[in-house]
């Protein structure tokens, strides 16, 4: 794996509050990790692919298709999105919170302005060994296909 500098920020939903983001250092136990640690294992997560820090409204559709593949399994809906800050990000954690998202994982670090297969890869490939999703859904797009391609690869 490629050894960038990143910070991962999670952040919770439940139906009421939003809690604050918890920081650390590349992964992390922390209080969110023991609040997941007692949900179901083998969420489906989605890939929010974000073009010029923005959400194409398509990604909602992916997301509720996503809400109805999790309720099936009995398992909560997660989404990852990465970017250049988690100050940046933020907007779209809490749309994606208004759409039905129970967690929303935010990895910060600068090699994430543009598509790059290996950070990106890096980066999702760190969030799967340390969550173990039961799936992960990506949206029709070149970039998301490659990045599904190396992280399946992985």
């Amino acid at each position: 794996m490629c050894p960038l500098p990143m910070r991962i920020a999670t952040l919770l939903a439940d139906r009421t509050r939003i809690a604050a983001p918890v920081y650390a250092s590349r992964f992390f136990l922390s209080r969110a990790m023991r609040a997941r640690a007692e949900a179901p294992q083998g969420s489906v997560w989605v890939f929010l692919e974000l073009h010029q820090g923005l959400a194409s409204p398509l990604l909602w559709g992916l997301v509720g298709e996503g809400k109805r593949l999790a309720e099936l399994r009995g398992v909560e809906l997660g989404a990852v999105l990465l970017g250049p800050s988690v100050r940046a990000l933020q907007p779209v954690a809490l749309e994606a919170f208004s759409y039905g998202v129970d967690t929303v994982h935010m990895v910060e670090a600068s090699a994430f302005t543009d598509y790059d297969r290996e950070s990106f890869t890096s980066a999702l490939t760190g969030l799967v060994e340390r969550y173990r999703p039961g799936a992960v859904v990506y949206p029709a797009s070149r970039n998301a296909h490659d990045l599904a391609d190396n992280l399946s690869a992985t």
